[in-house]
């Protein structure tokens, strides 16, 4: 049993290193037994260096005592998907900040159970979730332009092919419109009976209002009643 846990142990291990984030195991003291080859690009250390670290050595002296913390926390109650943000200190100096994803595994010794840390960088991560919401919002405009364009194709060929109302210029569907609004009849409900967005019947009112030179509803009605 123990080599089988051995095995799936190396497997693993083969492929947290192709992953494009970093990722480190750690004993329950806290030392750095594998870290995959994500991590020199993410910190800039060497990848043999590592075999001298604790992972506590990386973290920001300003966050030392409460990463301490949260992982005694973690050995004291081993579970999968803890999330915590914190920072690391570059071979360089600089400062990076972190999100630490935690889960833990068994290499069959008696060094289990082991910790794994799923790393990455904030900025990144923020920047992708940017770029995501951007495209998001841009879908939603492109998605409501083509709603529009094919409503003003709709209307477009409304009045080419019903045009011919007898006053004012009037397309059949302005005729209809006028005679909802003197029935009482509301834009969402002339819309709902003319099978068109409400926004393109509050345009065509607006043009209709301009052929008769009236400024509001009230005034259509009486120009119709007193004609």
């Amino acid at each position: 049993m123990e080599n089988g846990h051995i095995v799936q142990y190396d497997l693993l291990l083969k492929i947290y290193d192709q992953a494009p984030y970093g990722i480190v195991v750690l004993n329950k003291n806290g030392d750095i037994l594998f870290w995959n080859s994500f991590m020199p690009n993410m910190t800039g250390y060497y990848r043999k260096e590592f075999g001298h670290f604790a992972f506590a050595d990386l973290i920001f002296r300003e966050e030392a005592d409460l990463f301490e913390h949260r992982f005694k926390t973690l050995r004291a109650k081993p579970r999968k998907n803890f999330r915590f943000q914190t920072r690391i200190r570059k071979n360089n100096g600089t400062i990076l900040a972190v999100e630490i994803q935690t889960n833990t595994i068994a290499d069959g010794t008696e060094n289990a159970p082991l910790y794994v840390f799923y790393i990455r960088d904030i900025r990144k991560t923020k920047a992708r979730e940017r770029k995501q919401k951007s495209l998001v919002l841009k879908l939603q405009r492109f998605h409501s332009e083509l709603i529009d364009f094919a409503e003003l194709l709709k209307e477009k060929d409304q009045e080419e092919y019903e045009s011919g109302g007898p006053d004012y210029g009037m397309t059949k569907i302005d005729d209809r419109i006028i005679e909802f609004i003197l029935q009482g009849y509301m834009n969402n409900e002339i819309a709902d009976e003319l099978n068109l967005a409400v926004v393109t019947i509050k345009k065509r009112i607006s043009k209709i209002y301009n052929k008769l030179g009236v400024k509001r509803r009230g005034e259509l009605i009486e120009f119709f009643r007193s004609g």
